[in-house]
């Protein structure tokens, strides 16, 4: 937890949806958390997304092969898409 609330920045990488499909990018948290708005990047397996200075998400960045209303509906929580949406680079 000290490390995540005195960090300049926090990156957190994790896949976007769990083994049965549910968004792991929520909304609301149901269990106690432990330091709150500290997240500045996600990165997952189909999107990159960063905390703006209003502090909601903005999708920066989706899969090759999705695009940003497929993102959008796998995800738990309202993001702004930038207007300038790129695609992630794939693993060499």
């Amino acid at each position: 937890m000290d490390l995540a609330v005195g960090a300049k920045s926090v990156i957190v990488t994790m896949e976007h949806v769990d083994s049965k499909g549910r968004p792991k990018l929520v909304q609301e948290c149901d269990y106690p958390i432990t330091a709150s708005e500290c997240t500045s990047v996600v990165v997952t397996d189909l999107a990159l997304l960063r905390r703006s200075e209003h502090g909601r998400f903005v999708l920066e960045e989706v899969a090759a092969s999705f695009t940003a209303e497929e993102i959008l509906e796998l995800t738990g929580m309202e993001v702004d898409v930038a207007e300038d949406l790129g695609v992630m680079q794939e693993a060499w």
